[in-house]
């Protein structure tokens, strides 16, 4: 965890912190962990706006990192191996509108040519692989880039402003039929054809809260899930409604996938943390205090949620 003066702390399952230390900015996006000496042991990667960081489970810089950049991040550092992690790249989103690519020894790879975004692109890039091919999704405010290995435009799609909430994920994988899914800033569901380079649009009636929603994808399915504090609306992978549950939240400003399948919701206003099935259905304990926001681990089939408050942290045990 990271506090209010850019503090990380590493801090174990009984709640003993194991080390602290100071760094040069807030957090963006997602820390990953990952395996960068092949040998079972993983550090933890994470962007602040000035630098790439990776650090050791002593709290220590590993190899040649940080990495300082030139221009400040806009975004989380994504992490890619492509089926190689001795030969991984990261992708660092950049104030300039340009998209930086780090190899393993921390140098920029030679090669990338993907031309600045209108916007700044603020969320993680998404990496799929269907018949064959890979492609890279950047989503800035105003539009979707899909492009190959190298930067370079792998499917000309028209302007397409995905909401900011939202993954773009790939369904119907290895088909002819398959299609890149996101729901987009007016609460939409839009269907990006790989065949075709087509884009069409799916109206979910009843997202009642267009500007405040997201869209997950099911862990083992390709079942959609669209959230915000009115209702959980779930639906087929062209965005046909199977079901619905009526939810009576005053707010709804964390929306995370956990533990597989379960929907994690924060209801920042009456500070109560909520957990639902994949089906709607609300889970047994719950809602359950929470005066900040919080992770959801499994273990042994005990579920925890632990919530920060403050300086405090709290083991919810249901």
């Amino acid at each position: 965890m990271q506090d209010a003066n850019n503090k990380i702390h590493l801090i174990n399952s009984a709640g003993l912190v194991l080390w602290s230390r100071k760094i040069d900015g807030r957090i963006l996006g997602n820390v990953t962990q990952i395996d960068y000496y092949c040998n079972g042991k993983l550090q933890y990667l994470f962007a602040t706006p000035e630098s790439v960081h990776l650090i050791d489970r002593n709290g220590n810089d590993t190899a040649h990192f940080p990495i300082h950049l030139k221009h400040s991040a806009t975004g989380g550092v994504t992490y890619l191996d492509y089926g190689n992690p001795q030969e991984f790249r990261l992708f660092v989103p950049c104030d300039n509108k340009q998209t930086m690519l780090f190899d393993k020894n921390c140098k920029p790879v030679e090669g990338w040519e993907m031309k600045p975004t209108e916007g700044k692109v603020s969320k993680h890039i998404d990496h799929w692989v269907t018949n064959g091919k890979d492609y890279l999704i950047h989503s800035d405010d105003y539009k979707t880039y899909i492009t190959d290995r190298r930067g370079n435009e792998r499917l000309p799609i028209k302007p397409l402003a995905a909401n900011s909430q939202s993954k773009t994920y790939l369904v119907r994988a290895n088909t002819p039929q398959s299609a890149f899914v996101t729901s987009t800033a007016n609460g939409e569901l839009a269907t990006i054809d790989v065949a075709s380079a087509t884009v069409s649009y799916t109206h979910i009636d009843s997202i009642s809260d267009v500007s405040h929603h997201t869209m997950l994808k099911s862990a083992s399915n390709d079942t959609l899930i669209f959230v915000d504090k009115g209702h959980i609306i779930i639906t087929d992978d062209y965005g046909k409604v199977k079901n619905i549950r009526l939810l009576k939240l005053s707010s709804a400003d964390m929306i995370n996938l956990v533990c597989n399948n379960m929907i994690a919701i924060w209801d920042k206003t009456d500070q109560l943390a909520y957990l639902f099935t994949s089906n709607g259905d609300l889970v047994a304990g719950f809602p359950t205090p929470a005066k900040g926001r919080f992770v959801v681990t499994k273990q042994g089939g005990t579920i925890h949620l632990v919530v920060a408050d403050g300086n405090i942290l709290t083991d919810y045990l249901k």
